[in-house]
Parts: C-alpha cells; structure tokens; sequence
C-alpha cells in the first residue's frame, strides 16, 4: 500500500510546497494586482488562489501517476519537463510582483515548457497528461492578462 502512495504524497508535496513558498514570497500580490490597470476579462485577485491551487493539485497527481512507473529514460525526461515547468512556475510570481518587470514575466510563460511536459507524459499516462491541460489553458489566459498588465502600467 505504502510503495503505491509514496510518489503520489512525493509529488504533491513538492508541487504543493514549490506554490506555497511562491506565494509566501510575494504576500502583497493581491494588493498589486488591484492596483494594476488590467485587461477586459480580468478576473478579481481572490480568484487566483483556489485556481492555483486546483492547478497544483493536478500537477501533483499528475507527476505522482509519471513517478509511480517504473524507472526509464522516458520517465526521467518527462519528470524534468515537469521540473522545469515547476521552476518556472516558481520563478514567475518573483518576477511579476517582486521585480515588477511584466515583460520579462511574459517571457517566463514558457508554453512550450508546459506542452513538452503534456507530450512526454502522454505516452507514458494518458491520464497524467491530461491533467495538466487546465494548466496550458489557464497560463494561456494568465500570459493574456499578464500582456495586458505590461502594456497597460
């Protein structure tokens, strides 16, 4: 019972720590967000935690059913993917609010990190790769907003 919990309680802590640290760093963000001139379609802040939140547990899991199999090379390409996307998913919050430098923020939206990341999980768990197609959706729909945020301030 254990072995198959393990990657599951791995991966969801990883995922779920890299996204508390992020917004532990950036407590003001909610703050910022309101005082920014923003696009048409731009939700309010108090609806980017839940989201968040939804999305890094579906990551989790999604990671947890890649770590589960056994060990290959495809295995660890597609767990650096999700590292990598992880990294920057850390990363853009710092930039975006901490720096205050939107377009580099832009820049960090990495789409094809995020894609890669859905294509090399797909042969491996269709399911894992699919759980992460919320997140290709919504950082379609954060790279819009965070476009507008830069031309707009």
């Amino acid at each position: 019972m254990w072995s198959s919990v393990k990657p599951f309680l791995i991966s969801l802590g990883l995922t779920l720590g890299v996204g508390f640290l992020s917004a532990a760093l950036i407590p003001e963000s909610a703050q910022q967000y309101s005082a920014l001139a923003l696009p048409a379609l731009a939700p309010p802040s108090w609806v980017f935690a839940p989201v968040w939140l939804l999305l890094y547990l579906l990551m989790g899991l999604a990671a947890g059913r890649i770590l589960r199999l056994s060990p290959s090379p495809e295995r660890t390409a597609a767990l650096r993917y999700y590292l990598l996307q992880l990294l920057a998913l850390f990363l853009w919050p710092l930039v975006f609010f901490r720096l205050e430098a939107r377009w580099l923020a832009l820049a960090l939206i990495l789409f094809w990190l995020i894609f890669s990341t859905i294509l090399s999980f797909r042969p491996l768990d269709k399911k894992a790769s699919c759980l992460l197609i919320p997140l290709l959706l919504w950082v379609a729909f954060a790279a819009y907003l965070n476009a507008g945020a830069a031309l707009l301030n």
